[in-house]
């Protein structure tokens, strides 16, 4: 069975992940030693502090650096390339390639705010949404247990709805977090079916370390191996 963490920080000094290569690869081989076959890297865009452009020349250079420190490394993941996209109004004026740019696997990976603005899912997510899918890809939501803290649940399984697509749920709402409404609301989603991938959102190895293994076991032991095998691309 392969393995798939669809989203981390894993590569160096681009975002609020990994500090530096020697970080990168060690979440790496953490990440090998729990099973994983293929890693998605996923460092934040922000299109309101940070132009496409500046953010595609450093996600190389970030990437290349990595690559060359794991020449000399066995039996890592392979690697792809994506982002983690916060969902701003600026997005919309983004080009059907800039989104190419952006996307992995014909997939975006959406990161909503954390401050609900009013009407938002009407005047700013369907919007983009609709853009988006115009062009072909598919959205998937990151985290989306995570906005309940910030809005009611009714509001994100409209926004769930309108991205008609499987979200990604993180590692640490089941064996990081205490049980509240994010860890609540996750295993809600997980029963329902809402998510189709995991990830670690992973960005060092000290707080926010990789722990696939362990939700790995998690799910297997609360829900069922089918559960956990709906979170792997096939």
């Amino acid at each position: 069975m392969k393995r798939t963490d669809f989203h981390t920080h894993i590569l160096p000094n681009i975002d609020d992940g990994a500090a530096d290569v020697a970080e990168s690869v060690c979440m790496l081989k953490k990440l090998a030693a729990d099973g994983v076959d293929t890693v998605y890297l996923t460092p934040h865009y922000r299109a309101d502090k940070q132009s496409y452009d500046n953010f595609i020349s450093g996600r190389e250079i970030a990437y290349n650096r990595l690559v060359s420190a794991l020449e000399t490394e066995q039996d890592m993941p392979t690697l792809v390339l994506g982002a983690e996209v916060r969902a701003f109004d600026e997005l919309t004026d983004l080009s059907k390639d800039e989104w190419r740019g952006v996307s992995a696997n014909n997939t975006i990976l959406l990161e909503l705010p954390y401050i609900p603005a009013p009407n938002m899912v009407a005047e700013h997510f369907l919007p983009l949404f609709s853009q988006i899918q115009g062009y072909g890809f598919n959205i998937c939501l990151a985290h989306i247990e995570r906005y309940i803290a910030y809005a009611e649940p009714d509001i994100l399984r409209e926004i769930i709805s309108a991205a008609a697509y499987p979200a990604q749920l993180n590692c640490e709402s089941l064996v990081a977090n205490p049980i509240d409404k994010s860890r609540l609301f996750a295993e809600e989603c997980l029963k329902d079916g809402v998510y189709g991938f995991l990830g670690t959102d992973s960005h060092n190895t000290h707080t926010r370390m990789p722990r696939f293994a362990d939700t790995e076991k998690y799910i297997r032991r609360h829900f069922s191996d089918a559960d956990f095998l709906s979170l792997m691309p096939r």
